[in-house]
């Protein structure tokens, strides 16, 4: 019966349409839209078994926002949702071919491959630098926010160590003045 078969093929369309909804809410972070963390770490350990198979310089960056506590508590957790929607869309424009990641709160990540290390600091530099001097409008002022970055290049270590290494080197920064990168490995 042709109106059965077309029924039928109404109902697979739509129910393969819910499914890739249903992937994309798992997997992606409401807010910023970034990955989220479960999807990063798993992203992240693939790509980066292939950066080390074929020998390709990587970059895994831990950031967080400095001083996001005060924004939230001077301005509200709307303004607070508002920056961090700024800032996920400064790293798609700065990352857009990486890996890019709300891990919670106001913590982000990246993983990003290019040219050599030098490349790759230039590229964390430039996006720390940019958001630096950005402000974002709340009401009729406009408010200033800076990021400490963490960052570990083309290690052979275990990911969840990477991912330890580069959160040191973040403290690092972050204990160390802020709005900076710090090297994991050149920070003792």
């Amino acid at each position: 019966c042709p109106e059965e078969f077309y029924c039928r093929i109404s109902q697979n369309i739509e129910n393969l349409y819910n499914i890739t909804r249903i992937q994309k809410a798992a997997n992606t972070d409401y807010l910023t839209e970034l990955a989220n963390r479960r999807s990063f770490f798993h992203d992240a350990q693939l790509s980066i078994t292939g950066f080390i198979k074929q020998n390709k310089p990587y970059c895994l960056a831990m950031l967080d926002l400095d001083h996001f506590k005060k924004v939230n508590d001077s301005y509200g957790h709307e303004v607070g949702d508002q920056v961090l929607k700024v800032v996920a869309l400064y790293m798609r424009k700065h990352f857009g071919s990486g890996l890019t990641a709300r891990l919670g709160g106001e913590e982000f990540a990246i993983l990003i491959s290019g040219l050599d290390e030098d490349h790759l600091y230039t590229k964390l530099d430039d996006f720390r630098r940019d958001i630096a001097v950005s402000t974002i409008p709340v009401g009729d002022e406009h408010i200033s926010v800076s990021v400490s970055l963490g960052a570990i290049f083309d290690s052979r270590e275990d990911f969840s160590k990477q991912v330890s290494e580069a959160d040191n080197a973040l403290y690092f920064a972050k204990e160390n003045g802020r709005n900076q990168i710090a090297v994991a490995g050149a920070t003792e």
